[in-house]
């Protein structure tokens, strides 16, 4: 069984974080600071942060960029003041907050750059939690879903490696210049047969695959490679094997020849525009024909697929993309 409960069921103290403009008060130093970037645990920079500006083995959650964005800290860290930190109560097991940054994270789709997740909102957010039969939350069944040690869970913090220090130019173009868009080909998620085809639908999780079924009668199995967007948040991946797809989703078709890190890249300035959608605005069709990109593009006007290597390659996911595909 499942009861509804919300955060203060797990959380003794929910505030925000304590800086601002971090970059003219704050100097370097060993403190992760968590702003409302999406990668890296929310790290932006570390800094030199007395103790009483600190939290440890506490959750963050974005109020700003791609609001509800959640993560788990245990470790001693500082936050944005859009950054609201919520501080568990004593005994509370690390696979429960985990399993609340989880919950929350796919709840993300109901905030965006126009409804963003202020303080006061977050009192109305409720998590459903495995329960036992007096109601109270089953962390045992809870931490049979996280088996994972809590230092999986620390950043790791590396130098950057040398990039490409004099960029030739951006350009826009349009998505309809470089793909051909066509919708996904059934709606129903319940008539589906379980099979071996994974199926992409319009969830921002798992490279938007709802799980593995029999293809449906008229629909087609896409081939691995192809870049997907769901109509509802924007949520751009590549699909790293054969697919079938939803009408909640958009397949992208190049209408040239692009190299897999291309795709990637465009992959990731399409998921920096995600703040521009939501459940009231959903990403249909028509409104992503008019997206533009922004994309480094040669001396005469095509893209530069050679810059765009260069960047895709330069990430820590790149061995695991490129040998999933050549298997």
């Amino acid at each position: 069984m499942f009861v509804s409960l919300p955060l203060s069921a797990v959380f003794k103290k929910i505030t925000r974080g304590h800086f601002h403009a971090t970059a003219k008060t704050l100097t370097l130093g060993s403190i992760p600071l968590i702003s409302c970037k999406q990668g890296g645990s929310g790290v932006t920079d570390y800094f030199d942060v007395q103790d009483e500006f600190t939290f440890e083995n506490a959750v963050t959650i974005a109020a700003n960029g791609q609001p509800l964005t959640s993560f788990f800290h245990p470790y001693k860290f500082t936050a944005n003041d859009d950054i609201i930190v919520c501080v568990p109560k004593e005994g509370i097991l690390p696979e429960t907050i985990l399993y609340v940054v989880a919950y929350l994270n796919r709840l993300k789709w109901r905030f965006s750059y126009g409804r963003k997740c202020y303080r006061k909102k977050i009192d109305k957010i409720r998590i459903a939690f495995p329960a036992k039969s007096n109601v109270q939350i089953d962390e045992v069944e809870i931490r049979r879903n996280f088996p994972l040690a809590t230092k999986s869970y620390l950043p790791e913090k590396t130098a950057l490696q040398p990039f490409r220090s004099q960029l030739h130019r951006f350009k826009a173009f349009k998505i309809t210049d470089l793909f051909r868009l066509k919708r996904g080909d059934f709606h129903s998620l319940s008539k589906l047969i379980e099979g071996e085809v994974p199926t992409v639908s319009r969830t921002s999780f798992n490279n938007g695959i709802i799980g593995n079924f029999e293809p449906p009668e008229d629909s087609r199995i896409y081939p691995a490679g192809l870049l997907t967007i769901s109509t509802v948040a924007g949520d751009a991946f590549i699909q790293m094997d054969e697919f079938i797809a939803t009408d909640n989703i958009v397949i992208c078709f190049p209408k040239t020849e692009m190299q897999l890190e291309t795709l990637i890249f465009i992959a990731f300035v399409l998921n920096r525009q995600k703040w521009r959608y939501s459940y009231g605005r959903q990403c249909y069709k028509k409104k992503l024909e008019q997206t533009v990109l922004y994309l480094p593009a040669k001396e005469n006007n095509e893209i530069d697929e050679s810059l765009m290597r260069e960047a895709a390659r330069n990430t820590s996911y790149w061995d695991y993309v490129s040998n999933s595909l050549s298997e």
